[in-house]
Formats: C-alpha cells, structure tokens, sequence
C-alpha cells in the first residue's frame, strides 16, 4: 500500500464535458494552476509537501499510423487528463482498435456526463478550481499506460467544503464501482459503501443494469452523438458493466466481420493477455495473496455475469513514464 501522496492543482473548464465537448463521466482534463508548481509530493502523510516536476518531463512513446514512435507527454499545453480512480460511467464513446468498427456508446452514459457537468456548475462558474490527490510513492505509480493520472478530484463547494467527485458520481448512481490492485482496502470500502447505497435506492445506472446478471443484447445503432442535444427521454435502457461492454464492441465487430467465431464467453478466454483480477472479498482480506482469476471465469456461455461490477478487483497493467531521451523516471 503506497504511503506517499501526490497533489496537483488546477481547474476544470466544464466546457469541456459533452455535449459542448468530448469529456465522459469519468475522464477529465485538468489545466495545471500555477502552471509550473502545480505538482507537490509528500512521502508520507504527515511529512512537508515539496514541490516536484517529475511528471512535467515524462512521457511514454507510442507508434503513430506509420509505425514512427513519438514521445507522448503527460503534460500537455499545460493540461493533464484524470482518470478517476474507482469510478466507471457507461460509455459516451467507444472505439474498439479493430477494423469495421464503429464509435459506439452506452444508455446512461450521456446522462452521467449531463448530470457532472450540472453539479460543476453549481460552482457558478465555467472554470472550477480543483485539488488532484493520489496514493503513491513513486511517479510511475500515478499514471496508466494511456498517461492519464489516475487520482480523485476535489472541487470546493460552500466555502470551505470540498465535493469528492469520484464519490459522488457513484453514490448519486451516475458511475458504477471500478476497483484495481492499485487501491487500498479504505479506497475500496469508501466507493462500495457509496456504489450499494446508490443500488439500494436504484439510482441512476442501477436503475438499469441488466436483470439477474443477463449481459443485454448489443445494439449497433447505439453510437456516439457528437454534439448532442440531451435527450434524457431516449438514453435510457439495459446496462452491462462498461469493461464487459468495451470487450462486448470487439466481440460483436469481429463475429460480424467474420473473424471470430464462437460466444462472448469463448471470446473472453481467448484474449491475450487475459483480463486478470481478484474477487473482491479476497482481495480486501488478503490483499496480495488473493488468487488471481481471469474475467472470463465470471461469464458464463449462456451470457450471464456471476458478480456485481463491484464484486472484482482489476489487476492493473504497469505504466512505465520516460523523459523525450527515453530515460525512465523513477523518483520526484
């Protein structure tokens, strides 16, 4: 469990969520605020925050269409992404990596994004400022392989109160419980609480998960609408979890287009690497010595999910950050 803690600060332009922009429920882009001292790292909680610009010069290299490998910095015209840590929003747009497919979304999720960007502007303004706050200990330790930080956003409401985004989006049924490897046990247990309240009073997203754990039927017409308008009225129907959903888009492009064959279930136990995680429970009694299972372990052939979206701990692919000298970072 990582004992260092990692603060950013910055603000939030709400502009950026749809419909006036591309921004889901549970990605957001953060423009740093100052600038240049935004990041301050502390090692453990009791200990002074220092200044750090260790994530300013990292990076990761990726192959562009060509196949030319460029630098991908984490920083970005002074912005960073957050993903947010626990939090999963059915999809506002998904483009599956494989050819014949489209951007597809799911029911509920331009209703998420609609209602985070309201409670954003209950600040009164079009930039909100935030705290970035994150458990680490060592820079890599903070971004994903896709160079987001993955952290909990803090905005200030009423004074000196702060509104936790991640919690609210899950205790107002907005986003489902994602838990990863990467999170403590009281990271867990907060989100859980909030995720089975929301259940309980059949808020939002659980208002329409699929019924008795029957993965729903995928719908191709169910696709991305750049630029909206809202229309609550018609974003309603079935839910599956959005990680099954995002396999669910590869699955049905590649039987469709003839390259695979075989149930959703096969589909799942074919991917290399496979998707690993714990069962929750075992997770939070043995933390790293929980068995590690597979997510097809948990679909059946018939389409049937055998536990909740909370019910599974992800093992998180290790990010590793460099400098533009492809020089590993490794400390603040």
């Amino acid at each position: 469990m990582a004992v260092g803690y990692l603060e950013i600060t910055g603000k939030i332009a709400v502009s950026q969520f749809w419909p006036s922009g591309e921004s889901d429920g549970d990605t957001i882009r953060v423009t740093l605020d100052p600038p240049m001292k935004a990041f301050r790292f502390r090692p453990s909680q009791g200990a002074p925050a220092i200044p750090t610009k260790a994530l300013y010069n990292a990076g990761f290299f990726e192959k562009d269409k060509k196949g030319v490998k460029k630098f991908k910095p984490v920083v970005q015209k002074g912005q960073i992404r957050i993903r947010l840590q626990g939090v999963d929003t059915p999809e506002l747009h998904y483009l599956p990596r494989v050819k014949g497919a489209k951007n597809f979304r799911q029911y509920v999720g331009e209703t998420a994004t609609v209602e985070l960007h309201k409670q954003l502007m209950k600040a009164g303004a079009q930039t909100v400022p935030c705290r970035v706050v994150t458990a680490v200990d060592k820079p890599n330790d903070a971004v994903d392989i896709y160079g987001r930080v993955v952290a909990e956003v803090l905005v200030p409401v009423d004074g000196n109160k702060e509104l936790h985004i991640n919690q609210w989006l899950v205790e107002s049924g907005w986003g489902f419980p994602a838990f990863y490897n990467t999170m403590s046990n009281p990271e867990i247990n907060l989100l859980a609480s909030a995720g089975s309240q929301a259940e309980k009073h059949h808020r939002g997203v659980w208002n329409r998960l699929y019924a008795k754990g029957k993965l729903t039927p995928f719908k191709w017409d169910l696709q991305y609408r750049r630029g909206g308008p809202p229309q609550p009225a018609r974003d309603k129907g079935p839910l599956i979890m959005p990680k099954l959903f995002r396999r669910q888009c590869a699955y049905e492009v590649k039987v469709r287009t003839g390259k695979f064959t075989g149930k959703f279930a096969d589909y799942l136990k074919s991917l290399r690497p496979p998707d690993k995680c714990h069962a929750t429970n075992d997770f939070l009694k043995l933390n790293g010595k929980a068995r590690r299972k597979r997510l097809s372990d948990f679909v059946t052939p018939t389409n049937r999910f055998l536990v909740t979206p909370a019910g599974l701990v992800f093992i998180e692919k290790a990010a590793t950050i460099v400098d533009s000298k492809n020089r590993p970072i490794r400390d603040w």
